[in-house]
């Protein structure tokens, strides 16, 4: 997985974040928009993404049973700077 791609869930998931020093779970409806953000963890079982401007953990699984909206070709904007040009 390419950091920076889109995903829009199919499925209503479940995300995790932290807020004051508590862990809140945040549950997403489907067609919400996500961007990967960071690599898995070392399980590979958690990513991290963006929505709507907040930093959450969700499963992989969740993640990747959503429709990918970007192509396969690098993007200079929108991919978080990590991207390579061909």
């Amino acid at each position: 997985m390419r950091l920076g791609l889109h995903y829009r869930l199919r499925k209503s998931a479940s995300a995790l974040y932290q807020e004051n020093g508590k862990t809140l779970c945040l549950h997403l409806a489907p067609g919400s928009l996500v961007q990967l953000a960071d690599s898995a963890d070392e399980q590979g079982r958690l990513i991290e993404v963006l929505y709507e401007g907040r930093q959450l953990m969700m499963f992989v699984e969740d993640v990747l049973r959503g429709d990918l909206l970007d192509s396969e070709t690098p993007k200079l904007d929108g991919d978080l700077g990590l991207g390579t040009v061909q």
